[in-house]
């Protein structure tokens, strides 16, 4: 099986409070069917690393809901990787419409911003 590997570090806005602690998700991702991509063992191998650098709540907002910023760093280029990662732990996308099962549509927006380290 070949598995490549990239750098990338990006900023996004998860819902609820991610732990402080850096955390990695070392889960496989089945990207083989047509627009969607989910965790699956049978999936190909998929490596993500979140650091929480922000914590905000909105208190007159939905009650009370909690969001993160979070550093993320990618080191498989699976589709959709951080989105599934993300939400598969919890905490999806603020914007994400796809994946974070939301039954209210809101405006696309850029989700995320990114450098490469390479």
């Amino acid at each position: 099986m070949h598995t490549y590997s990239i750098e990338r570090e990006y900023a996004v806005l998860l819902h609820h409070f991610v732990s402080d602690s850096l955390r990695d998700i070392n889960a496989p991702i089945q990207d083989f069917l047509p627009n969607r991509s989910f965790v699956d063992v049978a999936g190909r191998p998929a490596e993500t690393h979140v650091k929480a650098v922000l914590h905000v709540r909105r208190p007159r907002h939905r009650g009370g809901q909690g969001f993160s910023l979070v550093c993320i760093a990618i080191h498989t280029g699976r589709r959709h990787q951080i989105r599934v990662h993300t939400q598969w732990e919890g905490h999806p996308t603020v914007t994400d419409e796809k994946y974070s099962h939301r039954k209210d549509k809101q405006a696309k927006q850029q989700n995320f911003a990114w450098t490469s380290t390479a």
